[in-house]
Order: C-alpha cells, then sequence, then structure tokens
C-alpha cells in the first residue's frame, strides 16, 4: 500500500481521524489525497529529524524540545542548564549517563 505523509492543517476529530492541527502522520495515499482536496491536510514540507538518543537519558524531552537530538550535539554544549528545564542536577545525570 502506497502512503503519503501529510500534516494536519485542521482537526481531524471531525472526520473520524484522531489527529490535530500541526500532526504530521503517513496516510493511505488515496486518503490522503482526499484531506489535502478538502483541506484538512498538506504534504509534509518539513525535513526528517533523526532523533538519536537513547529512551531513558535524563532530561531527553527538554533536549528534544530545544534541537538537541543527538549524544554528538549533547557533547557539544558546554552548559546544559542553558536550556530551560534542565538545572545542574540534570545535567549532572546527563553526562554521568554519556560516561556509562
Amino acid at each position: 500500500m502506497k502512503t503519503k505523509k501529510v500534516t494536519f492543517i485542521r482537526n481531524g476529530m471531525g472526520f473520524g481521524l484522531g489527529y490535530f492541527k500541526g500532526d504530521t502522520v503517513e496516510l493511505p495515499k488515496k486518503q490522503a489525497d482526499e484531506l489535502i482536496e478538502l483541506k484538512i491536510v498538506e504534504p509534509f514540507k518539513g525535513a526528517e529529524i533523526k532523533i538519536d538518543l537513547p529512551d531513558d537519558i535524563p532530561g531527553r524531552a527538554v533536549l528534544i524540545k530545544n534541537g538537541v537530538c543527538t549524544i554528538a550535539e549533547i557533547n557539544s554544549i558546554s552548559d546544559l542548564t542553558e536550556f530551560n528545564g534542565i538545572g545542574k542536577t540534570t545535567e549532572k545525570e546527563i553526562r554521568e549517563y554519556l560516561k556509562s
């Protein structure tokens, strides 16, 4: 089955879909084309972001929210406490996690 990646520009609930404005998903091509015509979704325009952080690394959600998606990026940042949501304790936990 062919699929198409789309971004919802309107809430999909009224069409029996559990997606909200801003959600990006893969849909069957036929369904995606119909929703594009109805102006419920638009073809995905963004770049794919590869998140290469372990699921259990401390502060993972905050790091990703701030565009830090790899261990190499973490290692290139001298002070992680610059990110709102990462304090000295979490930064220490992250650094210790990376040493193990």
